[in-house]
């Protein structure tokens, strides 16, 4: 049993594996891979961690491929708001950090606070859940009505805007 920072380096990496299997449609084996991360994350640092929220992201596309739309669909939500959630509780900390630096702006150089870092973080691992997220919504659902599927277009594209919107406020790629 792997501990503390250990355990966590080695969910990232299944993670980061089961996502490079993910991308290659190999579901069956990109599951377990999602399975151990989650555990090993929410045993460090419990549930409500974005990490956890990614975590859930993936397993759900994993739903999603598999058919289990409702599962998939209940599971993007909490992923979701979590990651959502964990966002703005950074951009708040971010906010008082920056004040209490202004206060202290004459001692000497600006470096990235470690907010500013874990908010980086979250808002790309927020981009790829909406991302996953818009993928679900735009896959053809089995029996679904026209008006469902031109709403489920429509959230889609709702989702990938604020995936772009991250992307370009914050600078990166996913």
């Amino acid at each position: 049993q792997l501990h503390a920072e250990a355990g966590l380096e080695y969910a990232e990496l299944l993670n980061s594996e089961g996502e490079c299997l993910l991308e290659l449609k190999c579901h069956r084996l990109a599951a377990p891979l999602f399975d151990l991360a989650h555990t090993a994350v929410c045993t460090a640092h419990g549930s409500d961690d974005a990490s956890v929220a990614a975590i859930e992201a993936n397993q759900a596309a994993v739903l999603s491929a598999g058919g289990e739309r409702a599962a998939a669909q209940e599971l993007f939500g909490t992923s979701l708001e979590c990651i959502q959630a964990s966002a703005v509780g950074l951009e708040e900390q971010q906010r008082q950090q920056q004040q209490r630096q202004q206060q202290r702006q004459q001692q000497g150089g600006e470096a990235q606070s470690e907010e500013e870092s874990n908010l980086f973080m979250v808002q790309v691992m927020q981009a790829r859940v909406l991302k996953l997220y818009a993928a679900h919504e735009e896959a053809p659902a089995p029996g679904a009505t026209h008006g469902d599927a031109q709403t489920r277009q429509q959230h889609a594209k709702t989702l990938r805007a604020e995936a772009h919107r991250l992307e370009t406020t914050y600078g990166f790629s996913s």
